[in-house]
């Protein structure tokens, strides 16, 4: 696709609208913090928007600017961009908390956020099990390695 596509499914009129993208990517953290601010809003679909000004991904620089702010920019839009900070390797529940905890600042919205903390508390037993399962492994690998040390050998 080279060009923005909007497919609107119904016809409204908007009043200083903010849009609002959720990435996909590490952690899942824009992709989870959308998705609950959308339940807890009961926003409606209203359009579809299909662009390749929209990656899913965001590019940093050495300066610490992101590529989309400077497009937004260059094209008169005010534009601002959140980053959680995340593990990276499994969905991140505490980090899309974290950014819509200032998104909620920001744009002056009341939105109760104590329903991420299930699934908070759910990442973090799975994170658990994981560092338990880490720890079973590296003990397994060094009582094997103990073994082979103490065990007798012959060259004849």
């Amino acid at each position: 696709m080279k060009k923005t596509v909007i497919i609107e499914r119904d016809s409204i009129q908007l009043e200083n609208p903010v849009l609002i993208e959720g990435l996909p990517g590490l952690g899942m953290v824009g992709r989870i913090a959308v998705k609950y601010l959308v339940k807890k809003l009961k926003a409606k679909p209203f359009a579809h928007l299909y662009s390749p000004h929209f990656p899913y991904y965001v590019i940093v620089n050495s300066k610490g600017n992101i590529r989309l702010l400077g497009i937004a920019r260059f094209k008169g839009l005010n534009a601002l961009c959140l980053l959680g900070e995340t593990r990276g390797y499994m969905p991140d529940p505490k980090a899309a908390k974290s950014v819509l905890n200032a998104l909620c600042k920001i744009l002056e919205l009341n939105v109760d956020l104590s329903g991420l903390d299930v699934e908070i508390e759910r990442a973090e037993k799975l994170l658990e099990k994981m560092h338990q399962i880490e720890a079973r492994r590296e003990s397994y690998i060094r009582r094997l390695k103990e073994e082979d040390r103490e065990r007798t050998s012959y060259i004849s």
